[in-house]
Formats: C-alpha cells, structure tokens, sequence
C-alpha cells in the first residue's frame, strides 16, 4: 500500500527544503522573531506530540496482538501473545514517560497509570474496531511499518545526539537574563536530530487507515492535511518555544519521512515478492 502518491511527497520535501534553507541562513534570527517563553507551548509541542508517535506504536502492538493471523503451533501463538503484550506495554509506558523526561521521581506513578490507560485503550479499539479479516490484514501491514519506522527513526536520532549540540535559544534567553551572557547556568542543548521533529512524519500512516474503514475513504485530503500540520505544528511550537531551532527540526522531520518512505518501500517489494 502507497502511503502517498508521488506529487505528494515532491510537495512534502520541497517545502521542507525551503525551510531547511530559511533555517541555515537565518536560525537565530527566526528564533528571535518568534520566540515565546511558554512552558505550555513546551510541554505541548516539544512533549506531549511527539509521544504520540510512540503511543501509535503501542497501538500498533497491539494490533499485532489482536489482528494477526492466528493459523500457526498454539506454543508460537502463545510467544508471539506475550510478546506482543510486552511490546504494547513497553511503549505505551515510553509514551507516557516522554512528556515526563527531566521529572522528580513523584511522577512514576502518574506514568505508570498513564502507561496502563494507554496500553488497554490501545488492545480494546484494536480488538473492537477492526473485525473484518481484510480490516487486519490491512491494519498488521500498517502496524509493522508504524513500529519499524518508529524503531529506526529512534535509533538514527540516539546516534545523532554524538553530534556536538548547541545552547537551545530558550537557554540562550534565560543564561542573557541571568548573567548578560548566552552561555550560563543553563545549559539545555538541541539535538541535532531532535525526536520530537523526525517522530512526526510517522503519522503520516494514519492516511492508510482509509483502506481498512470506509467511512474514511473519502476523508483522504483531510487525513493528508492533518498529518502535514502536525509536523508543521511541532515544528513551529518547539521552534516557539525556544526548544529546538528550525532548522534542526526541519532536519528531523526530513530525515523521518525518508525513513517513512523507505520502509513502505522496502516492505511494500517484500510483500510482491
């Protein structure tokens, strides 16, 4: 299944490539232009959506855990169950966690709670909302490129945080309050290729969900709207908040669509073959 036709993703990374440009050229200028000191813009657009990514993946699991195709030894169902389950919980619990990154210890109750909410609200629209065998086989397709994208993306953006960072301009701001100078007491950095940005392009897998429930077929422009503002939106609001520059949000953003397109690739030859 083509997650998007081909004018779309020509559109998709040339608007990227500009702003990747206007983030080269410009990025502390942008930053000065825009910035707004909000810990809820934070929270929000530098936390809260990119774990929603990682919540997509524990629905993912467990579709995997509900949907899959059952006809195989009833001990490998029963390792594939249990392993599904643990990766359903792993990242609806990595989910909850990320908005918390940086939080006192107090909070791992509130995450683990969030972490159960999560991984059941997942297993139950799984098991509930896709009955049909064409319905799962379309939705454990999307699942595996959901998580392997995901998965990838996370990997790529750990290695990059080897690259030298810089003072986020959030930091910049407070150490110039502080001291008079950009480098200071605080010392909040920006990953070269930040999660929050690379994690939003996979969204862009909702779209497919059309195929499995046709009350959505006709909803194809607005999905692809949808998932194009959420980038944009986390993007910008980290870029608002002083979390990230645009340019290493860009940076992310382009990296994880490629990793999008190439694993629907990738898979999509698997299958023919």
């Amino acid at each position: 299944m083509k997650v998007l036709d081909k004018n779309k993703w020509i559109g998709i990374f040339a608007v990227l490539a500009l702003l990747a440009v206007v983030g080269l050229a410009a990025d502390m200028l942008v930053s000065s232009l825009i910035y707004h000191p909000d810990a809820t813009f934070e929270s929000i657009f530098y936390k809260i959506l990119p774990a929603v990514p990682i919540a997509l993946c524990s629905f993912s699991s467990a579709i995997l855990l509900t949907c899959r195709n059952t006809r195989t030894t009833r001990s490998k169902n029963q390792v594939l169950n249990i392993l599904y389950g643990l990766l359903t919980l792993v990242f609806a619990f990595a989910a909850a966690y990320y908005p918390f990154v940086g939080a006192d210890k107090n909070s791992l109750i509130a995450i683990a709670v969030i972490a159960v909410i999560i991984a059941v609200t997942c297993i139950l629209l799984s098991n509930f909302t896709f009955k049909e065998t064409y319905q799962k086989i379309i939705m454990v397709d999307i699942a595996k490129k959901v998580i392997i994208s995901t998965v990838i993306i996370a990997v790529i953006c750990a290695l990059a945080m080897l690259i030298p960072q810089k003072l986020s301009y959030d930091a910049m701001q407070m150490n110039i309050a502080r001291t008079g100078k950009t480098e200071g007491p605080f010392n909040t950095t920006v990953p070269f290729l930040p999660f929050a940005g690379a994690s939003a392009p996979v969204m862009t897998y909702l779209i497919l969900l059309k195929d499995a429930l046709p009350k959505l077929r006709f909803s194809e422009k607005l999905l692809f709207a949808l998932v194009c503002l959420w980038t944009l939106a986390v993007i910008a609001g980290s870029v608002i908040s002083g979390s990230m520059f645009l340019s290493n949000a860009v940076f992310g953003a382009i990296i994880g669509y490629i990793v999008v397109l190439a694993t629907t690739k990738i898979l999509n030859k698997r299958e023919k073959e």
